[in-house]
């Protein structure tokens, strides 16, 4: 149980470098906008949430860090606000 509440300093470590490879792709891909879009790792699983404008933008962010190492699965939870 305690694992799950408190990740090891190399799950920590690990996250945080998916999580940095994530922005830097989404900074690639979506400019300004990525600074409106939060990305957090968890075992392999990186959560994106948000608000972006538009569908199209919020498939470009799936896409931008779809296949990254270390990353299982995407959820993409970004809310399309579109204004």
């Amino acid at each position: 149980m305690t694992a799950l509440l408190f990740p090891s300093v190399s799950e920590r470590s690990s996250s945080d470098t998916v999580v940095q490879a994530a922005n830097d792709r989404l900074q690639g891909r979506l400019c300004h906008a990525s600074r409106l879009v939060d990305c957090n790792c968890n075992n392999g699983i990186l959560l994106l949430q948000g608000h972006l404008r538009t569908y199209y933008q919020k498939q470009l962010a799936q896409e931008a860090v779809k296949g990254l190492d270390g990353v299982v699965q995407v959820i993409n939870d970004i809310e399309v606000t579109g204004s």
